[in-house]
């Protein structure tokens, strides 16, 4: 399979990347690496000269340091701001080398307001999406001949892989469109499919509708119906290669809309798709009704090391009788991309473990050679509870040989009682949800926790980085300590390494009110804020860890 392009590595799609059998536990040796280090990575010195400006980029160098403690080092950043000039493009939807230079890109676009309940018709309000190329001195251009044609959509979901296996990345683009509250149900739109060519350029397919078109056909959807032939409203999707023939497929999340439920879309070879229901059926994924249970957040992983991608998903649990009995699931690849069973995931005792699970990855926490699983929890409703998706909770759960997991969660992520709060401090709601990505920001060869995606501000209670403590255990860092006199809010926040340094950067989509002085109005605009990494490397400092104690 195809990995070229891909600098951060999206979280995504699954890339085998698992040893056949267990491993002891690694300490740093040469010629390999240790347990948590970030593999196919090399250090270099930074760059550290000033670069000619080009217009509409602003480069301002401002040094954050990040407060040292026993488990972290001191990264710090400098500020480089890119004024697109192209209207609101609210959100960073994909990062990846497009053009192949050996800098992180990234696929711009969407509408805060999409989230929002609306009307069937408000889908098709789409907007365009852009690809804009990393450059040496940290900002970004804009590339519209990269695209044959334009991507619009409402409410975009997108992974960016390589579809057609000819080492360049493709886009397959979802958009969930609208959900309408008052008949709690979701209109889509038509999934679309943008493949390279030889030129690099990307070219419009429709294998995705297609495919979802013909499920219609073959299997008209039940209970709420059919909004249209090709409609598809999603929640996420993710890319991996579930039947090891070479080629990507996808994982679609599709339940609450009018369409076909949750599903594969397998890759046949030949740049089209068919969806593939049995794959996994309704008794693998959830109780006979009237229990009704509902999955989010997802990540494809090999939890039994037999090369075969396994996929973990993140319940939604709530006071509803036929949610009760909801529970994380890992579903077990039998080798041939069928996932005839599951295994049940232990809940948490957060907000009494009603919880929304939206993002889940892996990484192996106590360096046994199997993949462990690190899921996000927000609050879900209860009744006389807190108001639901506040606070974080991270959970890990410890893979016990493929076949079980273990919740050893104040073992490597210790107290979490600041970041389980319903308020800030001025009284506003702790919205923490975001996504985990598993890097190295502190230059130390060790994987730390990035929460990237972030729907709300970084502060103490909602922190950006959880640091590796080079034996797999991980603390938060207080924000305030590193962005002290920053100007910025630091919300929807993606990591990239913009300049190719292989190191790992900061980009955030950032508001600028218009001339009318108003925020919200038509003539707002946005800004990409890049925090340049220049944290010098140092001596990898991953450890076993300390078995005697257990704590952080």
């Amino acid at each position: 399979m195809a990995t070229r392009g891909f600098r951060v590595g999206p979280s995504d799609v699954w890339q085998p990347r698992f040893l056949a059998q267990p491993s002891p536990p690694c300490r740093p040796r040469a010629g390999k690496p240790a347990r948590g280090m970030v593999r196919g990575k090399r250090e270099t010195e930074l760059s550290r000269g000033l670069f000619m400006l080009r217009p509409g980029a602003v480069i301002v160098f401002v040094t954050m340091v990040l407060e040292a403690t026993a488990s972290s080092r001191e990264p710090s950043f400098s500020r480089v701001e890119t004024y697109p000039e192209m209207g609101r493009l609210d959100y960073i939807l994909a990062v990846a080398d497009f053009n192949d230079d050996g800098r992180d890109d990234i696929l711009a676009g969407g509408r805060e307001e999409a989230v929002l309940d609306g009307q069937p018709e408000d889908r098709h309000d789409t907007t365009a999406l852009a690809v804009f190329f990393g450059q040496e001195d940290g900002t970004f251009e804009h590339a519209p001949d990269l695209i044959d044609g334009t991507i619009e959509a409402w409410q975009p979901i997108v992974v960016a892989a390589d579809f057609n296996n000819d080492e360049q990345i493709d886009l397959a683009v979802f958009d969930a469109g609208v959900f309408v509250g008052e008949e709690s149900v979701g209109y889509g739109n038509p999934p679309q499919l943008w493949l390279s060519d030889d030129d690099g350029v990307l070219r419009s397919s429709d294998s995705l509708s297609d495919a979802v078109t013909a499920e219609h056909a073959l299997r008209p959807p039940g209970g709420k119906g059919l909004s249209a032939p090709a409609d598809l409203h999603i929640k996420s999707a993710a890319a991996g290669d579930i039947d090891n023939d070479g080629d990507l497929d996808l994982w679609v999340e599709s339940t609450g809309g009018k369409n076909v439920n949750s599903h594969f879309m397998v890759n046949n070879g030949d740049e089209t798709f068919t969806i593939e229901r049995d794959r996994a059926t309704d008794a693998v994924f959830r109780n006979d009704p009237p229990d009704h249970w509902r999955h989010v957040g997802h990540t494809f992983l090999d939890i039994d090391n037999d090369g075969d991608p396994d996929l973990a998903l993140g319940t939604i649990r709530r006071s509803f009788p036929a949610f009760e009995t909801a529970v994380s699931i890992v579903v077990v690849n039998d080798g041939t991309g069928h996932y005839p069973e599951r295994i049940g995931l232990p809940r948490v005792d957060f907000n009494e473990g009603y919880t929304s699970i939206r993002f889940v990855t892996h990484f192996d926490f106590n360096a046994d050679g199997f993949e462990d699983l690190l899921l996000v929890h927000a609050r879900n409703s209860r009744p006389m509870g807190p108001p639901a998706f506040t606070g974080r909770h991270l959970q890990a759960l410890i893979n016990d040989g493929g076949e079980s997991f273990v919740d050893e969660t104040p073992t490597w992520l210790g107290d979490q009682s600041l970041t389980e709060q319903v308020y800030y401090p001025n009284g506003d709601l702790v919205y923490g949800d975001a996504n985990p990505r598993m890097l190295d920001i502190d230059r130390d060869g060790c994987e730390d926790i990035v929460m990237a995606n972030s729907n709300t501000l970084i502060r103490p209670e909602s922190p950006i980085f959880y640091l590796n403590n080079g034996s797999g255990q991980f603390q938060p860092v207080d924000p305030d300590e590193m962005f002290t006199g920053m100007d910025w809010s630091g919300i929807y926040g993606v990591p990239a390494d913009v300049n190719g340094d292989d190191v790992i950067d900061l980009v955030f989509p950032q508001r600028v009110v218009g001339p009318d002085d108003e925020y919200g109005t038509e003539d707002d605009s946005t800004r990409f804020l890049t925090l340049l990494n220049t944290t010098p490397p140092s001596p990898v400092r991953c450890e076993e860890p300390d078995e005697s104690d257990g704590t952080i």
